[in-house]
């Protein structure tokens, strides 16, 4: 898996230094986990520099409220064009979803730069992808690559942001615990 480090953060941002470490809605690092109060682990992407799909991942959560697409129409439109002849507000979500996408991109690029946010985005939507087909079930190859987009015009909020965080953990390795994620506001 290719790395995105601080040297390349800076070559291509005029940064001199990695982003300030970014915390969720729980007040952990989305880097390392570590609790706000707590000094990060020494391998804390935002102290080494070095950013992985993972960290894409969780950091895109914190930015998905700036991607929401504010036509209902359009999420009416996606879920007809799946079969749903009517579909629901579910927690009281009036907007036509999330862009999804464009969040991870924005995400990458104020973490690693628009040089590296492209590749680094596309390994993280991949994983993302082979993650949600999995919980999905077996899905048509044609529509695996709508997958990411369908999710985030048709999940909400607190649904997306446990499907990256899980996606990231599975992607590092570790168990994630659904009943431990909170609630987001937004």
């Amino acid at each position: 898996m290719p790395e995105t480090t601080a040297h390349d953060h800076e070559r291509h941002t005029g940064r001199a230094t990695t982003p300030v470490a970014e915390y969720d809605h729980n007040d952990n690092c989305v880097g390392c986990g570590t609790h706000r109060n707590a000094p990060c682990r020494p391998a804390c992407p935002f102290g080494t520099g070095v950013f992985d799909e993972s960290t894409i991942l969780r950091a895109t959560v914190r930015r998905l409220s700036d991607h929401r697409v504010i036509d209902g129409q359009a999420r009416a439109f996606v879920l007809r064009e799946l079969g749903c002849v009517e579909w629901t507000v579910r927690r009281g979500q009036r907007h036509g979803g999330y862009h999804l996408r464009s969040a991870m991109v924005a995400t990458a690029v104020e973490l690693v730069g628009e040089t590296h946010a492209t590749s680094l985005v596309e390994r993280a939507r991949e994983f993302l992808i082979d993650f949600l087909v999995v919980e999905w079930g077996a899905a048509p190859q044609p529509m695996r690559v709508l997958v990411v987009y369908l999710h985030g015009m048709t999940a909400d909020l607190q649904d997306i942001g446990l499907s990256l965080y899980a996606a990231a953990a599975r992607l590092d390795g570790d168990d994630f615990n659904a009943e431990d994620f909170g609630e987001i506001d937004g």
